[in-house]
């Protein structure tokens, strides 16, 4: 092998993170994981709808520990900058299985979840050698520490304290008071986090590329501006209508939507920023299924689907059904 001699700088640049985050169900561990460079998202519980505004994002839907490899050979091979294992949870689930086969047992021992953790590493090290990033997501449950409650990884068996130790950063996702969604990476009394960079500030934008440039030490290190104003406001009721008008004609059932991507049960309980995305996703589904029949939304209305009014998508669907007729 001929000895590589790479500058400082050059070294700086391919610096890459293996984080674990966790939160509660739809604050938006997935869509965090969207902002990651070139990600390729292994979705192993049908997670992923929250992803459906952001076309630029892959998913790979598996079942399976050999789908989960398979489409880590793919990221390998088709210039990936993220792999995104969504969750760490059924990941390790998976991994302890094989284990237990491999030795014909049917309850795990220390040296199991020993192993559970050495393949994870392996994963981890076999990525970074490719300058590839990693993410866990996981769910979060909450534990008595002495008198309080900690929120910390839902992580079974050992590997509630293994994994947090092995990768470079835990990130706790949560939303606060002002409606604002922040990833904690500084342990409290509350939660467990970490940051072994140093890097990152007790609070950072939950904003993984923001995340990359402040560890790699670049000059750009200002927070992405959030508008904290739409993320609190609720819906107003024009969005509400228009949220189930458009669901009508995208064929998708809204309430579905909305739980996978935020958690909640109905459009009344958005913000106008969530109700804003979920309008968004359901008109560019709409036109996907127009485009897969051979109809360009964009080129015959001069303008992309998120900026066409209910109205105008009304009257495009009725000249089609003339056309057609």
């Amino acid at each position: 092998m001929a000895l590589k001699i790479l500058k400082a700088s050059e070294l700086q640049k391919q610096i890459t993170v293996n984080m674990l985050v966790y939160g509660p169900p739809g604050v938006g561990k997935t869509t965090f994981a969207g902002t990651a460079p070139k990600p390729l998202v292994i979705d192993l519980e049908n997670g992923a709808m929250s992803l459906i505004q952001n076309g630029n994002v892959d998913v790979a839907q598996v079942e399976s520990l050999s789908d989960v490899r398979e489409a880590i050979r793919y990221a390998l091979n088709n210039g990936y900058e993220t792999v995104v294992i969504d969750s760490l949870t059924r990941y390790s689930e998976l991994l302890l299985d094989e284990i237990l086969k491999e030795n014909r047992r049917d309850t795990a021992r220390i040296q199991d979840w020993g192993e559970v953790v050495k393949r994870i590493k392996k994963l981890i090290w076999s990525l970074q050698s490719k300058n590839i990033n990693t993410i866990f997501i996981a769910h979060e449950t909450e534990e008595k520490d002495e008198d309080t409650l900690i929120k910390r990884p839902a992580l079974v068996g050992q590997l509630k304290v293994a994994i947090p130790a092995i990768v470079d950063v835990v990130g706790y996702l949560r939303i606060v008071k002002d409606g604002r969604r922040v990833l904690s990476v500084t342990p409290t009394a509350k939660w467990y986090a970490k940051d072994r960079s140093g890097k990152l500030p007790d609070e950072v934008a939950p904003d993984f590329q923001f995340i990359l440039r402040l560890i790699r030490g670049e000059e750009e290190s200002e927070e992405p501006e959030v508008d904290s104003d739409s993320h609190s406001k609720p819906a107003t009721q024009e969005q509400i209508k228009s949220i189930h008008a458009w669901a009508g004609l995208a064929k998708v059932n809204h309430k579905q939507l909305i739980k996978g991507k935020f958690g909640k049960s109905s459009s009344k309980e958005l913000t106008e920023k969530e109700a804003s995305e979920i309008l968004k996703a359901l008109k560019e589904k709409w036109a996907k299924d127009l485009e897969e029949i051979g109809y360009n939304v964009e080129f015959d209305l001069g303008k992309p689907p998120e900026k066409v009014s209910y109205k105008e998508a009304k009257e495009y669907i009725s000249k089609l059904k003339k056309v057609s007729a």
